[in-house]
């Protein structure tokens, strides 16, 4: 196996040791990238396959003494296959490189999306698992330093070699995601839990309804500062509160303004019904592959329809809250 060199030259890449698994990593983003790390850490080797040595993700694991080699060499030489490309991009990928260069491997995936709407799309010849930690990848790498670990969905996909979930295992330890955080899952359940929470709550809810409370506030002639603070600033103190107390003593501790004021403006009021009806159609458009075929089919008047979108995003990335950010930001360089 070669080494591609940051100039883009060929050298040397040390044999790996033939009692232990070879891992390659196709991609080096921020969740491959804390995985390779993780993975290192615990004494397993990896090697990054990219297509190109002077891409932002190839200089990134040159600077983190990763080594890097093409993605065949990559593949070839491996024992296990983490493939952290885009998910829209690996059909593609396995049209390009072919699909006998995994044969015998273990494609290990982070997300199933690609493998639940395509799954004929994926090699025969090679067991296939999935690892979804139930963390970003900053936290992920985090925790893994601090021996916390994290929770993780995981489910064989397929078991060519009859040895797929000590495949899995040995990947979780390397992850420091021990047995009791490791939640055996089924691939629609990984896939939909994750497009809909992170439309309805993790992404869309809370950009949705940080922006709405802040706007509400300024529109009302309060300071964009007391909106900002007490909006985007708090949420953060608020979530921690509530995953380290739980929802039953985070009630019991806040004050009687905050919990009835809270449970007449959005449960006795009938607006968490209404948003309960659009989550419901959102799970809807998921289940019915409505969103997944806009999304890769997108037209002006669909989900992923490019110039809604493209105006939405804009609305967000320039508006006044992200202004405040950058000038609490700064204040707080100072």
């Amino acid at each position: 196996m070669k080494k591609i060199k940051n100039d883009g030259a060929a050298g040397a890449v040390p044999k790996k040791n033939s009692k232990q698994p070879l891992i390659a990593s196709i991609g080096f983003g921020s969740m491959a990238g804390a995985i390779c790390s993780n993975l290192r850490d615990s004494g397993i080797k990896v090697v990054i396959g990219s297509r190109n040595a002077r891409s932002a993700s190839a200089k990134k694991a040159f600077s983190e003494n990763f080594d890097v080699t093409t993605i065949s060499r990559a593949v070839k030489a491996c024992d296990y296959a983490l493939i952290a490309i885009p998910d829209l991009q690996i059909r593609d990928f396995f049209k390009k490189n072919g699909l006998d260069i995994f044969n015998g491997k273990c494609i290990i995936l982070c997300h199933g999306l690609s493998f639940f709407y395509h799954p004929l799309s994926f090699p025969d010849d090679c067991d296939i698992i999935l690892i979804s930690p139930n963390a970003i990848a900053n936290k992920l790498r985090e925790n893994y330093a601090s021996g916390i670990g994290d929770y993780a969905l995981c489910a064989v996909l397929r078991d060519k070699s009859k040895k797929a979930s000590k495949k899995l295992k040995y990947i979780c330890d390397g992850l420091k995601i021990s047995k009791n955080r490791l939640i055996q899952s089924k691939l629609k359940d990984e896939v939909f839990s994750d497009l809909f929470a992170e439309q309805s709550l993790l992404v869309g809810g809370i950009l949705a309804l940080t922006l709405s409370s802040f706007e509400t506030m300024c529109e009302a002639g309060l300071s964009e500062e007391a909106a900002y603070l007490s909006t985007f600033h708090e949420i953060k103190y608020i979530v921690e509160a509530m995953n380290e107390l739980g929802i039953k003593d985070f009630i019991a501790k806040i004050s009687d303004v905050a919990r009835i004021g809270s449970i007449r403006a959005f449960f006795e009021s009938g607006l968490k019904d209404r948003i309960k009806h659009e989550f419901k159609r959102i799970y809807g458009d998921i289940e019915s592959h409505r969103f997944y075929n806009n999304f890769i089919n997108p037209s002006p008047e669909g989900v992923g329809g490019e110039s809604q979108y493209q105006k939405q995003l804009n609305g967000i990335l320039n508006s006044k809250l992200c202004e405040a950010y950058e000038r609490f930001k700064r204040k707080n360089r100072q």
